[in-house]
């Protein structure tokens, strides 16, 4: 099989992100950790196999395991031998699909996955993940329309399905963006003030430079959370953005200090080191713009 390139350009600025954002479960590499539960997983369905070798499900279910980690031809193989087995298995062409869609080969993505939902237009896996082929193809008016389908069929919609579909109506030109916060509020009106979508939120009012909502929400948010300095840095930066520099400051000088307050072990992790050689250079930056 020859993967084809993808059509169409992500865009760039806030909906190129929050494209990737969804997109990233799904085409980041395995965990290479799991490697060794996958092998005894794998020896042990491929003995029920030998038991069994007619049962489709089985096979579908090793599929499964190798394509969640990575080893695609094994699972293009198994679903394949499925497929003779059991054409009308629709479990076959969601797997099939998800696994083209990792693979880069998105028009044959597509393709399985709209045969899953012709024979089933309700089917919530089905429409995420098309949704996300199309986002890859940048069709993203259409693949705005099944997220929202996704998320009206789904009993429990997962909180991707709202960053997914923010981020398609985002990404569309013209943009949607006012639909975009619309899809993130109505996230976290259902399923709380989750990080991922309250931050999400806050870069698109940032981008559409209402800075003051902006702030309130991130100000909202950080009162939850039991440390500060990455959500003062994200202050800080808001503030600058909106002009308002001395405020800025304060908020990088705020952050600094509560890293400082950490324990050691904390405070040489990577994480803070690179947050403390931020916000040096961000106050460094901004200080002569004071002068």
């Amino acid at each position: 099989m020859t993967a084809p390139s993808l059509r169409g350009p992500i865009p760039s600025g806030t909906g190129r992100r929050l494209v990737l954002a969804c997109l990233l479960a799904t085409l980041a590499p395995p965990n290479a950790v799991a490697h060794g539960d996958l092998h005894e997983q794998v020896v042990t369905i491929s003995r029920r196999i030998e038991a069994d070798p007619a049962n489709s499900d089985l096979i579908v279910r090793r599929a499964e395991l190798y394509r969640e980690h990575g080893q695609w031809p094994q699972a293009d193989a198994d679903y394949d031998r499925a497929g003779k087995l059991a054409p009308a298995n629709p479990a076959i062409s969601l797997g099939r699909g998800k696994l083209y869609l990792s693979m880069g080969m998105l028009d044959a993505a597509r393709v399985s996955l709209d045969r899953v939902l012709k024979a089933q237009p309700a089917h919530v896996d089905a429409l995420a993940t098309r949704a996300q082929i199309l986002q890859a193809l940048g069709e993203h008016n259409a693949a705005a329309a099944d997220f929202a389908r996704a998320i009206a069929n789904a009993s429990s919609p997962e909180p991707d399905f709202y960053l997914g579909r923010a981020g398609s109506l985002s990404a569309a030109r013209p943009a949607r963006d006012d639909e975009a916060l619309a899809s993130l509020d109505e996230g976290i009106a259902r399923l709380g003030k989750l990080p991922t979508l309250s931050l999400a939120a806050i870069e698109l009012q940032v981008k559409r430079g209402e800075f003051d909502d902006a702030l309130r929400r991130l100000d909202t948010l950080r009162e939850s959370q039991p440390r500060q300095e990455a959500w003062l840095e994200r202050r800080g930066d808001i503030l600058m953005a909106a002009q308002r520099p001395d405020e800025a400051m304060q908020a990088w000088r705020d952050a600094m200090v509560a890293l400082e307050a950490l324990p050691p072990r904390l405070r040489g992790t990577g994480a803070m080191l690179e947050l403390r050689k931020r916000l040096t250079q961000r106050l460094q930056t901004a200080r002569p713009r004071l002068q």
